[in-house]
């Protein structure tokens, strides 16, 4: 028989204090529970007559914390550990899908906020709840509440480590008005042991590529030096090339990478959920409407999100800045350098309006022309190269 469970979400976020649904009883509750945070992850059981409630804190950098509930009528868990694992698996589950919070870039094993407000991440708040009332209601480990301990002060406030549940706890924290449980090691599920490995290795493959990129930065500036500006269309055409051939590299023939129809596109790269999601090479179908050849960068969630992804065209133009997905626009593209190559021409701004077919508007940046200017020497015609720009507003 499914067990009656009310949920809570609640914690502080981005912007201060924040909980769902809001009462005053249960914010008391809650704000009681988060000034007594002492360890990495906690769980406060606060009996109330008939009622008790089941609170469950994980720190957040910065002072910043997220907080679960379940509240029962008339009976307790008598396994304690599994209420930890249930609440910590779905914390992770958070975390996986950035929901409410997600792992620290730099340091997957720490989490932080990614919403301000619970009342403007819904369709978040909708999943975390949904999960846990299915996870508590079906639980078997249960019993009927214990008298309340008048033996003690009403006042009196238990602490425990997590490592000193035993078969007996549960009964006894329930009797009791105050208890706190206090857990500093590990508080990961295992599948997020693996959500902080696949991070981490997708740190350093970044981290290697910022490094790559440096390298053929400072390689392609010597080249434009030692050219005095001449040519360096093509010259940057080659450093695009020269990228290309790494990710192809690095993302097409490691074992671990897959390819996959998207419809609009063969997508090879990684992957995550059966979607797109980190470095990957999108070549789009023969009749693509945009005039799109190729796409190289990352992926996030089924989605081109990079600040500094390159999108080829099958005229020969091509984009590198920042390209995500707005609304029904596969690629949006605002800060970017556009190449025309046949032109001799380039912009480098932002731009106005997604790729909808027509061309983009240029916002606010500089459009450069590569003017040739001949001269007479000696009874032979040379070529000198001249920039000519203007600024568009």
């Amino acid at each position: 028989m499914a067990l009656n469970v009310s949920t809570y979400i609640f914690g502080r976020l981005s912007s201060g204090y924040t909980q769902f649904p809001d009462d005053s009883i249960t914010r008391d509750i809650f704000g009681y529970a988060g000034n007594r945070l002492r360890a990495e992850s906690q769980l406060y059981v606060h009996r109330d007559n008939a009622i008790i409630y089941y609170v469950f804190i994980r720190r957040l950098p910065a002072g910043k914390y997220i907080g679960l509930c379940v509240v029962f009528n008339g009976i307790y868990i008598t396994d304690l550990k599994r209420v930890f694992s249930i609440f910590e698996e779905t914390i992770d589950y958070c975390a996986t899908y950035g929901y409410l919070i997600r792992p620290v870039e730099s340091d997957p094993s720490t989490y932080e906020p990614n919403s301000a407000k619970l009342y403007l991440s819904k369709d978040d708040v909708d999943r975390i709840t949904n999960r846990l009332y299915l996870e508590f209601s079906i639980l078997t480990d249960t019993s009927s509440l214990p008298p309340v301990d008048y033996g003690v002060s009403g006042s009196s406030v238990f602490e425990y480590n997590y490592n000193t549940i035993d078969g007996t706890m549960a009964t006894f924290v329930s009797s009791k008005q105050y208890s706190f449980i206090y857990k500093d090691e590990n508080f990961f599920s295992e599948r997020n042991q693996g959500l902080i490995g696949t991070i981490s290795k997708l740190n350093k493959d970044k981290s290697d590529l910022e490094y790559e990129k440096k390298e053929l930065q400072k390689e392609y500036n010597s080249l434009k030096r030692k050219q005095k500006n001449t040519y360096w269309i093509w010259g940057f055409s080659i450093l695009a090339i020269i990228f290309l051939a790494y990710l192809w590299n690095a993302v097409l023939f490691p074992s671990e990478v897959t390819n996959k129809d998207m419809g609009e596109y063969n997508y090879y790269g990684e992957m995550q959920n059966g979607k797109p999601w980190g470095k990957g090479v999108a070549f789009f179908k023969d009749d693509d409407k945009n005039g799109y050849f190729y796409y190289v960068g990352q992926f996030r969630d089924g989605e081109p999100n990079d600040a500094n992804g390159f999108l080829y065209m099958k005229d020969g133009d091509f984009y590198r800045g920042v390209m995500y997905k707005q609304n029904s626009k596969k690629f949006y593209i605002s800060d970017a350098v556009y190449m025309n190559p046949i032109d001799n021409c380039y912009y480098n701004g932002t731009f106005g309006k997604p790729i909808n077919g027509d061309s983009l508007v240029e916002k606010d940046g500089v459009w450069y022309d590569l003017i040739p200017r001949y001269e007479v020497q000696n009874f032979r015609v040379t070529t000198q190269w001249h920039y000519k720009y203007y600024k568009v507003n």
